[in-house]
């Protein structure tokens, strides 16, 4: 990515998305373009449409908790099955507080400057989400909320294509 000036994603010969490599990072059109950038990768949360309004779609998340992401949501109605991507350095934790998901923290990598918190959700959908924090708030084998904010939250149909962002 630091020395193209346009890139292309291609899954399986298909072409996904071309554009600067900062553009297809923060403005994925797919979720394949979406995974395929950043380490770690985006996170991918199953979640389900429970209300489309002006400010944007509320997502009911599997295993509990909403959030509201400001996309468009005329591709979508209540009850479509949806995919919430957040890039593991966008999620917030948040020791013992209240939260839309909570997760156990299952492994802590220390790599200096920063740390990366495995984050198991078995109890709520299977699904195991990275957060990429300064320092490590707790040890393993603790619960912690994990906040997402809605800002940087992308929406995927269930075509895997993004819902474009509200301006």
């Amino acid at each position: 990515m630091t020395l193209a000036d346009r890139l292309v994603v291609l899954n399986a010969g298909r072409v996904e998305q071309v554009g600067a490599p900062l553009d297809v990072y923060h403005r994925p059109r797919t979720r394949f373009a979406a995974g395929f950038l950043g380490s770690p990768r985006m996170n991918f949360i199953a979640g389900e449409v429970a209300e489309a309004g002006a400010t944007g779609l509320t997502i009911r998340l599997t295993g509990g908790g909403t959030v509201t992401v400001p996309v468009a949501g005329d591709r979508v109605k209540p009850g479509d099955t949806v995919t919430v991507g957040v890039r593991p350095e966008h999620l917030r934790i948040v020791a013992g507080g209240a939260a839309p998901l909570s997760a156990a923290i299952q492994l802590v990598e220390n790599l200096g400057d920063h740390a990366i918190l495995h984050l198991d959700r078995e109890q709520q959908d299977g699904g195991r989400v990275l957060a990429k924090v300064d320092r490590a708030p707790a040890g393993e084998g603790t619960t912690v909320g994990v906040e997402i904010p809605a800002d940087e939250c992308h929406v995927f149909g269930a075509d895997g294509n993004a819902l474009p962002r509200r301006t």
